[in-house]
């Protein structure tokens, strides 16, 4: 049994980030109890070691919940695990300082790690900083670009993974003995059906108009005949001259590797932008 001892402010917030650490990904039984310190202290039952980690995040956010000075402040600091005998499985050598500081101290039975990786995990996974930061596009949604993991540089890495990794690595070593959970990957291949057909070439009119455009406006009369050729095969069923039509390509390769693959189609055409088919069209009926 591990037994985790944390400050007694935002007690929610951190249950949260700690059920995901404990629960969904070391599978861990764990107890919770509460004191009066500004750090977050790890132990295993019948044992004398203890593993302490920085609380930066909380403990900034106390009077600066979601305001601007609560975000990292960038540039972000910088750690190598493998400077303080840490063997840890990252993306690269070095990761990116959310909320802590770099190093891990180790003294006789009792380690401390700078890193505040329940802090950051919080920060990320709940997307704190959307809150936070007013930044919307043309949708009214949160850009990457705006966000810290952008600005940092560490937008593709599993930033919070790593954070695990550490902390695993870091009880691993005082804990021999622990466990954690095994995951086993699966493949799922899916497709999105917007244009199963080209549908520049669906109707007559739609093929005069642009074919206009490919010789007036794109000055490329070539593209103007492979758009007639296109018509016209599709017409008859053959699609192999249809760039959109890429169902015998996924089907193809997913038998080559013994995969299923899912297509989710659209039920209606009806919305601007939702596709140029209907469920009800015959070409759709016999090619599904």
């Amino acid at each position: 049994m591990v037994n985790i001892t944390i400050p007694k402010n935002n007690i929610n917030e951190r249950n949260y980030a700690l059920d995901i650490v404990f629960n969904e990904f070391f599978g861990l039984d764990y107890s919770v109890d509460n004191h009066n310190r500004a750090y977050t202290e790890i132990k295993v039952k019948d044992s004398d070691e203890s593993l302490t980690l920085n609380d930066d995040f909380f403990k900034k956010t106390c009077n600066e919940w979601l305001k601007e000075e609560s975000i990292p402040g960038l540039p972000l600091q910088v750690w190598s695990p493998k400077e303080d005998g840490l063997v840890v499985d990252l993306v690269k050598d070095s990761v990116p300082i959310l909320y802590g500081q770099p190093g891990l101290v180790k003294k006789d039975k009792h380690w401390h790690l700078n890193l505040d990786v329940f802090g950051s995990a919080f920060f990320m996974l709940s997307r704190y900083e959307e809150l936070v930061t007013k930044d919307r596009d043309k949708h009214d949604r949160f850009p990457a670009t705006a966000s810290v993991a952008y600005k940092a540089g560490f937008l593709d890495r599993p930033i919070v993974n790593e954070y695990l990794e550490i902390l695993w690595a870091c009880m691993h070593q005082l804990w021999p003995n622990l466990t954690r959970r095994t995951f086993q990957s699966k493949t799922f291949i899916s497709c999105d059906v917007d244009q199963p057909y080209d549908c520049s070439v669906e109707t007559a009119p739609k093929l005069i108009r642009s074919c206009a455009g490919d010789v007036l406006k794109r000055k490329r009369p070539i593209l103007a005949l492979k758009r007639m050729n296109r018509f016209i095969f599709n017409k008859l069923g053959i699609y192999k001259f249809d760039p959109n039509y890429t169902f015998d390509w996924y089907m193809d390769v997913c038998e080559q590797s013994n995969l299923k693959a899912v297509f989710y189609f659209i039920p209606s055409s009806i919305e601007p932008g939702n596709g140029c088919y209907e469920l009800t069209d015959k070409k759709i009926i016999s090619d599904k």
